[in-house]
């Protein structure tokens, strides 16, 4: 759990630094070996600035948690399997957080 705050933490410095107010998150499930079972938890890693989460080849636990998560909190996590599609949608998403902060 602590790499997920740490990780948390370290996207809000980035977003901080380059004078973002809201950002994307994409998260690789690739590589995770371990989920972490904690919904309060990973709930709370989730900053105010965080616009969309949007994640690829989550591992089928990733995604029971991340649907577990989409039904308590009012940002969704949004599944790919394509990363081009995902791309695309997280293009979608930067175009329409321009037209409200514009």
């Amino acid at each position: 759990m602590d790499e997920v705050f740490n990780a948390s933490d370290e996207l809000d410095a980035l977003a901080e630094e380059d004078n973002m107010d809201e950002y994307i998150m994409i998260i690789d499930g690739t590589a995770v070996k371990q989920i972490p079972l904690d919904i309060r938890m990973m709930s709370q890693s989730v900053s105010k600035s965080t616009y969309a989460i949007l994640a690829y080849n989550s591992p089928f636990a990733g995604q029971l948690l991340g649907r577990m998560f989409n039904k308590l909190m009012p940002i969704q996590v949004k599944f790919f399997r394509d990363w081009d599609t995902l791309i695309a949608h997280a293009n979608e998403l930067l175009e329409e957080l321009s037209h409200e902060l514009s």
